[in-house]
């Protein structure tokens, strides 16, 4: 949990597919008595600056903890995970499902739709927010409609490659 020392404020846990395996990983998050991160990094507490006491409770309450379920199994068990004890959110992983129902990157396959739903009803009925991935118009939307507001709208790399995808496309001949 490095990047928790190093000052993030959330992790993602990919891959999770028991909720055995989230409240471990959820005890590797939290400080004494919801978890057993360890105390000898130096961002607790600020360096010195602010009391151990005072850092430990605040990171407990805010610390993001958000689980992807991107497998069948996942899905399987999405009830059970949903309920486990300091999840925020669970974040769908459409393209590692579609693989993993064995029609690797056709995420817009019945079969994976449906386990999406899946996902998303047992996360709501557990209480917990779901995020998911728009990858074409309307999806935002359609998801909206549902109740969630939580996206990713996708990582620095991707961002930054299609910007700079449409900028090279504007000073070009050919328009790509």
């Amino acid at each position: 949990m490095r990047l928790l020392d190093g000052g993030a404020q959330g992790i993602v846990l990919p891959m999770i597919e028991s909720p055995e395996q989230l409240a471990d990983a959820i005890a590797a998050c939290k400080y004494h008595p919801l978890g057993r991160r360890s105390l000898n990094a130096g961002r607790p507490g600020s360096f010195g600056k602010h009391s151990l006491a005072q850092y430990v409770e605040a990171a407990n309450q805010q610390i993001m903890v958000v689980a992807m379920i991107e497998s069948a199994e996942g899905v399987r068990r999405a009830a059970e995970i949903a309920r486990v004890p300091g999840l925020d959110m669970i974040l769908e992983g459409a393209a590692d499902l579609s693989q993993s129902l064995g029609m690797p990157w056709q995420i817009d396959q019945p079969d994976v739709q449906q386990a999406l739903l899946a996902t998303w009803q047992a996360t709501k009925a557990a209480g917990v927010a779901y995020c998911t991935i728009p990858r074409k118009d309307g999806d935002a939307a359609r998801w909206q409609a549902r109740g969630v507001n939580a996206f990713v709208l996708g990582d620095e790399r991707g961002i930054a490659f299609r910007a700079l995808q449409a900028r090279l496309a504007q000073h070009s001949a050919e328009g790509k």
